[in-house]
C-alpha cells in the first residue's frame, strides 16, 4: 500500500540502537537543533491520503480526468454532413458527436420545418445517418440536428445540375447473360441505361457476336457497350498476330495471313452488327494508353501511328459493310506517371463518337485514397485539350471505388450528387465496374456503398438516355 511506503526509516525498521541515541541535553550542548516532534504513524497516514487526494484533484483539473474540465471535458456538440454542397434530391451523409447519450433525435429542413429523418444517439453521444435533401430550388439551407433539448445546424447549399441528365451503366460479370442482367436490375433497383461487356479477338468463348444478346439487352431498354479487345488474354503482351499493324488492312491483296484472317474477323462482325441495326457502343482497344495490353503504345512492336491507323482501317470497313448504328469509343485510361500522351492516339473526331475514360480509385491506405476528382480532373481536362475534342460527348467508361483507404460510401456520395453534376457537364454517362479483381469494386461491396450507389442510380440525374 501506497501510505506503508512512505513511512520513515524508524517506522518502518524500529527505532536505532540505545547506544546510537542522543538525550535533549547533549543535543544542545553539541549545538542541535531538535525537530518539531513527528506525528504518530495513524496521523501521518491521513496526512498522507490527504495529500494525495490533493494531488489527484490538482492533476484531474489540468489533465482532465474529471467531467466538465479539461482535455476530457465533454465535447460541445458538433453535426457536419457530406456532401455539404448537393444536387436537389441528393442524398447526404450527416454525423455528429457531443450530443445527449443514447436519446432520439431529429434532422428537420429549417426552411420549411419538414421533419427528414429520425435517428439515435450511441452511448457516446455519436450518431451517424444519412438523409436525401428536398426537390427545392437552388440556394443556402440548413438542416435542423434536434436532440432533446441539443440543436446544432448544419449549412447545406443546393445547387443546380450544369449538364443534361447522366446515363448509368453497369459491367456485371457474366453479362450479357440473362441471369446477370436479372442479377444488375435487381441490385440498382432499376434498369441499367447502359450494359457493358467483354469480347476478344483471339479467345474462343468470347470471340463471336451473340445478337440475341445484345437483343435482350435492347428489350430491357439499355444500349449494349462491347469492350472489343484484340488479343487473345491467355497469351500475354507479345502476340504478333494482334500487333497494331496487322490487325486491319485496307485490302488482302499484300496482307499476310494473319492480317487477312482479321480482315475476315473485322467484316463478320461489321455485317453482323449492321443486322443488327439497333444502337450499339463500340469500345475497340481501350486504354491504349497503358502498357498491360498488346496494343498499348510502345508495348508489342506497335510504333507511333499505328493506333490511330489501325482504328481509321477498322471503322472504314464497318462503314463499307454499312455498320452505322455502331458508336465508336475511344477510352483511354486516366494519365499517370509514365502513360502515353493522349494526342498521338486520337483518331479524330470524325472517327469517334464518344469520349471515354477508364479510372479507379485503389485506396489501400488513407494516403493513396483518391477522389473522384482526383481521379478524374487532370485527364478529363486533357480530353478537352484534344483537336476539337470539346464537341464529343464524355462517358466514364469504368470506374469504382475500393474500400480500404478511406469511405467507399463517401465516395460515391461525392462523386454523384457533387463532382459529376457540378463540375463536368461534357460527362453524359458513367459506367460502375462491378466485379472484384484487383480490388472488391462492386457497390455491393458493404451495405453502406450499396445505399450510396442505388440511392445514386435512382436519383433522376441518372436517368439519363444516351444523345444520338
Amino acid at each position: 500500500m501506497v501510505p506503508s511506503l512512505l513511512n520513515d526509516a524508524a517506522d518502518t525498521f524500529g527505532p536505532p540502537p540505545r547506544s546510537a541515541r542522543r538525550t535533549p541535553a547533549a543535543e544542545r550542548a553539541a549545538g542541535f537543533s531538535r525537530p518539531p516532534a513527528r506525528p504518530h504513524g495513524a496521523t501521518r497516514r491521513l496526512l498522507l491520503t490527504v495529500g494525495l487526494v490533493a494531488l489527484f484533484l490538482a492533476a484531474s483539473l489540468a489533465g482532465g480526468f474529471l467531467p466538465g474540465t479539461g482535455n476530457g471535458a465533454a465535447a460541445a456538440p458538433r453535426a457536419t454532413a457530406q456532401p455539404a454542397e448537393a444536387i436537389p434530391q441528393a442524398t447526404i451523409a450527416v454525423q455528429g458527436s457531443g450530443f445527449p447519450e443514447g436519446a432520439s433525435g431529429r434532422l428537420v429542413w429549417a426552411e420549411s420545418g419538414e421533419s427528414l429523418k429520425a435517428f439515435r444517439t450511441n452511448k457516446q453521444g455519436r450518431f451517424a445517418t444519412t438523409v436525401r435533401l428536398p426537390n427545392v430550388a437552388e440556394g443556402d439551407y440548413e438542416i435542423i440536428v434536434r436532440v432533446g433539448r441539443t440543436t446544432r445546424r448544419i449549412a447545406i447549399q443546393v445547387r443546380d445540375p450544369v449538364g443534361d441528365r447522366v446515363a448509368l451503366g453497369v459491367f456485371q460479370p457474366n453479362a450479357p447473360g440473362k441471369d446477370a442482367l436479372n442479377r444488375a436490375a435487381e441490385l440498382l433497383g432499376r434498369e441499367p441505361a447502359i450494359v457493358m461487356w467483354y469480347q476478344h479477338w483471339g479467345f474462343p468463348d468470347t470471340k463471336d457476336l451473340n445478337l440475341e444478346q445484345l437483343r435482350d439487352v435492347a428489350r430491357r431498354g439499355a444500349v449494349p457497350m462491347i469492350t472489343w479487345e484484340p488479343w487473345n488474354p491467355r497469351k500475354g503482351l507479345k502476340q504478333s498476330k494482334y500487333r497494331l499493324d496487322n490487325l486491319c488492312t485496307t485490302s488482302n491483296a499484300n496482307a499476310n495471313d494473319g492480317q487477312k484472317a482479321n480482315n475476315d474477323y473485322i467484316d463478320t462482325w461489321a455485317e453482323e452488327l449492321d443486322a443488327y441495326k439497333e444502337p450499339v457502343l463500340l469500345r475497340f482497344a481501350h486504354e491504349m494508353n497503358g502498357t498491360w495490353y498488346p496494343w498499348g503504345a510502345g508495348v508489342n512492336g506497335n510504333e507511333a501511328g499505328d493506333y490511330v491507323d489501325a482504328w481509321r482501317c477498322i471503322r472504314d470497313r464497318f462503314a463499307a459493310a454499312g455498320a452505322n448504328n455502331v458508336e465508336w469509343v475511344w477510352s483511354p485510361n486516366v494519365s499517370f506517371f509514365g502513360s502515353a500522351d493522349l494526342e498521338p492516339l486520337f483518331p479524330g473526331t470524325n472517327e469517334v463518337e464518344w469520349l471515354g475514360l477508364d479510372g479507379y480509385n485503389f485506396g489501400g491506405s488513407p494516403g493513396d485514397w483518391r477522389s473522384f476528382i482526383e481521379v478524374f480532373d487532370a485527364s478529363l481536362k486533357e480530353l478537352e485539350n484534344l483537336p476539337s475534342a470539346s464537341e464529343l460527348p464524355v462517358m466514364i467508361a469504368e470506374t469504382a471505388s475500393s474500400e480500404t483507404g478511406g469511405s467507399k460510401a463517401g465516395w460515391i456520395r461525392a462523386a454523384m450528387f457533387n463532382n459529376l453534376p457540378l463540375a463536368y457537364p461534357q460527362v453524359r454517362a458513367i459506367v460502375w465496374f462491378n466485379q472484384k479483381k484487383e480490388q472488391d469494386w462492386r457497390f455491393t461491396s458493404s451495405p453502406p456503398a450499396r445505399a450510396a450507389f442505388v440511392a445514386a442510380a435512382n436519383h433522376p440525374y441518372y436517368d439519363g438516355s444516351l444523345p444520338r
